[in-house]
């Protein structure tokens, strides 16, 4: 995350950190601007990017989002014998494996 930012650092992105959303101002399907506790943001586009709690933001922009927040543990194979190409839900045992790309 940290090369991430550095890389949108020097793209000229501007961070706002701890603003929250509260809002949009639509105008017909388009949005406007997103309401903030730091004033309105303009924009001719806007991405939603909430993680988990994008489906409780979509609603107000007429947007229904087949998402489900997901806890559990994590275990992590430094050298795996076969390493998956893409990711998978494994429903009955209720497990997902994604790789990570180590190498």
């Amino acid at each position: 995350m940290d090369g991430l930012k550095a890389q949108l650092d020097k793209l000229g992105v501007k961070f706002f950190w701890r603003t929250e959303v509260t809002g949009f101002v639509r105008d017909g399907t388009r949005i406007r601007a997103a309401q903030t506790s730091g004033g309105d943001f303009f924009s001719d586009e806007f991405v939603l990017c909430g993680g988990a709690w994008s489906p409780v933001v979509a609603p107000d922009l007429g947007l229904t989002l087949p998402m489900q927040a997901g806890k559990g543990y994590s275990l992590t194979l430094r050298k795996p014998r076969q390493l998956p190409q893409i990711c998978a839900l494994l429903t009955e045992a209720r497990v997902a494996v994604t790789p990570m790309g180590y190498h």
